[in-house]
């Protein structure tokens, strides 16, 4: 199965539910980790489970499935595109607090340099 999907990274065809359990069990762990092809066997399974087998001849039948067929990842709780991509920026939390810091420190030091500077003028 795992090799169906890295053709074209879709589930082509469709086999029995047991053996969708075991590709998951068995996906070593970078392509679990830096790929959707947990996800994509996951609904591959949900859409076989749904359908049942398909006519003429059950396992290893070939149906092909676009992203239309495809539910949208956010409905299971998992937004597929990140902010940045959407045109927002995202920065990390702790880097926002980090730069916040700094720019206190920056206007605190500026006014510091300012009220030295006028302290050491006489008044008119």
């Amino acid at each position: 199965m795992l090799n169906d999907w890295q053709t074209d990274r879709v589930v082509a065809s469709t086999y029995p539910p047991r053996c969708y359990g075991a590709a998951l069990r068995h996906l070593p762990t970078d392509v679990r980790s830096y790929s959707d092809a947990g996800n994509v066997i996951q609904r591959a399974m949900l859409d076989a489970i749904r359908n049942g087998p398909t006519r003429g001849g059950g396992a290893g039948t070939t149906v092909v499935r676009g992203l239309a067929d495809v539910p949208p990842a956010s409905a299971n709780g998992v937004d597929p595109i990140p902010a940045a991509a959407e045109g927002g920026v995202q920065v990390p939390i702790p880097i926002l607090i980090l730069l916040g810091c700094a720019l206190l420190l920056l206007g605190v030091g500026g006014v510091g340099k300012l009220r030295a500077h006028f302290a050491g003028q006489p008044r008119k």
